[in-house]
């Protein structure tokens, strides 16, 4: 991997730091923001470029994240949600407060805005894992690819080559053999038949 200029160097680091950010604010409310807010590396890193990602807060990602309610198919601004996410942990058992499950739900949550191919896909691939491998270890996966920064973006959800190297970057962080990795890849390209879009 080439060594970082000093720019990029500086935009990698703000890039870290709205990763946190959105970390720190799933923790706290439990919503996640759309990770697909933050811009990606560019090829060249300007002083404007770096002073537009420096401008970037919370309040910003928490401005423009949407979501959709399940039970009615609307979108939702982040206010709305996180008023539903906390209502529903007003009146959940302690059972139902499970972190895992929060940690599952969320990341479902969080891919809820891209087409039903993608998350078909990706359901039936967390689903295998879960089945193969629990629920605890599946959301520490989970965790630990997003704090790794393996994260939805919009080139993951409309590209069957991307959307298969984010499965295979995040399944690292399980303890499987590059075997088992390939033929879990494989077994969901059969079965949803996924195709890039032309």
């Amino acid at each position: 991997m080439a060594k970082l200029t000093p720019m990029q160097t500086l935009y990698k680091k703000q890039i870290q730091r709205l990763r946190r950010a959105i970390r720190r604010e799933f923790r706290k409310t439990g919503v996640e923001l759309d990770s697909s807010l933050i811009p990606e590396m560019p090829k060249r890193v300007t002083q404007k470029r770096l002073q537009e990602i420096k401008s970037i807060k919370l309040k910003d990602l928490r401005r423009q994240s949407q979501y959709v309610d399940y039970e009615t198919g609307e979108i939702i601004d982040y206010e709305t949600a996180k008023n539903m996410w906390q209502n529903k942990q007003e009146i959940a058992t302690p059972y139902e407060l499970d972190f895992t499950q929060t940690v599952i739900d969320s990341f479902y949550q969080s891919i809820s805005k891209y087409n039903a191919d993608f998350q078909s896909r990706i359901k039936t691939w967390i689903s295998g894992l879960i089945n193969q491998y629990g629920k605890d270890a599946v959301a520490q996966m989970l965790m630990d690819g997003a704090e790794a920064g393996v994260l939805v973006t919009n080139k993951i959800a409309y590209s069957d080559t991307a959307c298969s190297e984010f499965m295979s970057e995040m399944m690292e962080y399980l303890n499987m053999d590059t075997r088992t990795k390939a033929d879990i890849l494989g077994e969901i390209e059969a079965s949803i038949g996924y195709e890039e879009p032309e």
